[in-house]
């Protein structure tokens, strides 16, 4: 059979597109299905098969067993068929996302592998734009993220990623802490209850028991279209109500393209002006 091997033209040898390939060759290629391979496979069933039929075989359990393993074997390879090139399209996606230069490391043979056995299963677009955009990001800073959010992305449903990028949209950022403000009405803006609940669900976000974020002197908060803003309480040690991101909610919302809705900063500044009682000043870009 002939060898082919999962090639992307990329120019000079040290950038990360480079080691995304090295990747492919180590982790793709051993596994690939190709029309050879599978014209012979089935050519073996349908040989397997045909000797069933002209009663090579004439014990009847014996028969009824190889049909349930030519049966099995056939469902084996539509499933591996499928894995392929679900993994062929987020590599593909992920060098479209890789930076033209730079000195990337070596990504670790238990993450590439833990990557592979959980990017195989993601047919949706949305969610393979995720791995995607994870992979090439791990490409470029080997060990920014671990196995556990792999998993984590790995069990989402396509509804559900949709609503962590929903959430992303509706985030605030603190230094290393990002969080959803609540409103009045137990839920943040621009979200329902039920959708935070979904997330907690989910291990991405913290949406039950009595959860508050304290406001430091000059605290800035961050919006995820990189818009400021600074909040002062003229009680030290106030707090106010929040969901907060899980660590791999945080690790996720990295890879995630983010859109602040239009009037959402807005609506932030009012929540937390008249529902908290904060002075809220938004800051230049």
């Amino acid at each position: 059979m002939t060898e082919v091997k999962f090639n992307i033209d990329v120019g000079a040898l040290a950038t990360p597109i480079t080691r995304l390939v090295e990747m492919a060759d180590r982790h793709l290629d051993p596994f690939r299905i190709r029309r050879a391979a599978d014209a012979e496979a089935y050519a073996r069933m349908a040989a397997a098969k045909a000797e069933i039929e002209i009663g090579q075989w004439k014990d009847d359990a014996e028969i009824a067993r190889m049909e349930r393993a030519i049966r099995g074997f056939g469902r084996m390879l539509g499933q591996l068929e499928l894995e392929q090139g679900n993994l062929e399209a987020i590599f593909e996606i992920a060098e479209g996302r890789l930076p033209a230069s730079g000195q990337p490391g070596t990504v670790d043979e238990g993450w590439a592998g833990t990557f592979m056995d959980a990017a195989k299963y993601a047919s949706d677009e949305h969610v393979r734009e995720m791995f995607a955009r994870l992979l090439a990001a791990e490409v470029t800073t080997p060990g920014a993220y671990s196995k556990r959010t792999l998993r984590t992305l790995q069990n989402l449903s396509p509804d559900e990623a949709r609503v962590f990028t929903l959430a992303c949209c509706l985030s605030l950022r603190f230094n290393s802490i990002t969080f959803l403000p609540i409103g009045t009405d137990s839920s943040p803006t621009g979200m329902s209850f039920g959708d935070c609940l979904i997330l907690d669900n989910c291990g991405l976000l913290h949406a039950t028991g009595s959860l508050t974020w304290t406001v430091d002197a000059g605290a800035k908060l961050a919006f995820a279209s990189g818009e400021r803003i600074q909040v002062e309480s003229q009680q030290p040690g106030a707090e106010i109500p929040c969901y907060p991101f899980t660590l791999d909610a945080v690790e996720l919302s990295k890879v995630v393209s983010a859109v602040t809705p239009t009037g959402f900063v807005e609506a932030t500044v009012r929540l937390l002006r008249d529902g908290h009682r904060l002075q809220v000043t938004r800051l230049s870009p």
